[in-house]
């Protein structure tokens, strides 16, 4: 019995759906070369062609592997008129988890020195064989700007509050929600915020 059961909404739906193998249900199945290396993903009676990018040494290198089972995401695009979107504003994208040791780049380089690594809550140690040791804040350049992120709700909320007059009293503050609830309109810069924000 799963102990963390997670439950999706009817009005959000599915974002992600996946096979565990490659034979049933959800399919890709790429063609040989000789009939053009055209790849395509079958989901019952669909059938969906996929763009692949066969200048990228990565995808090619990947692709020579065998398919053990394709995922199907889906991405919320910048607006429904973006290439490959949907009507709704959504991309499908299609993951393969492919057999065998991933590709490696050139420029990355494999070492052949000994090094200890100690993992804290924040801060990652490096004692290397060769060198000095040496203490780090763990992903450094990813700490997020607090007062940026401070600010964009309240720029939400202002653009929310500009689009629906009807939701406040008198005094501007937020009537309370009778029996017949009035529906939120969202403007387009409520949307770029959103967006933004996510």
């Amino acid at each position: 019995m799963a102990r963390r059961v997670r439950f999706k909404s009817r009005g959000r739906g599915l974002s992600s759906s996946e096979n565990k193998r490659n034979a049933t249900g959800l399919r890709f199945v790429l063609e040989s070369p000789e009939a053009g290396n055209q790849g395509y993903l079958f989901w019952k009676d669909a059938q969906f062609s996929a763009l692949i990018d066969w200048k990228e040494p990565v995808v090619q290198y990947g692709l020579d592997h065998r398919i053990k089972y394709a995922r199907l995401v889906q991405h919320r695009a910048n607006s429904p008129k973006a290439a490959g979107a949907a009507s709704q504003g959504f991309r499908d994208v299609v993951q393969l988890a492919l057999e065998g040791m991933p590709s490696q780049k050139p420029k990355h380089t494999v070492g052949s020195d000994m090094i200890g690594a100690d993992l804290g809550p924040w801060t990652i140690a490096l004692v290397p064989h060769q060198a000095e040791a040496s203490l780090s804040v763990f992903c450094e350049e990813l700490v997020p700007d607090e007062e940026q992120i401070r600010r964009v709700p309240r720029k939400m909320d202002r653009q929310r509050r500009a689009a629906n007059p009807e939701h406040d009293d008198e005094k501007g503050h937020l009537k309370k929600a009778g029996k017949k609830k009035l529906p939120w309109k969202q403007s387009r810069g409520d949307q770029k915020t959103r967006r933004r924000k996510s």
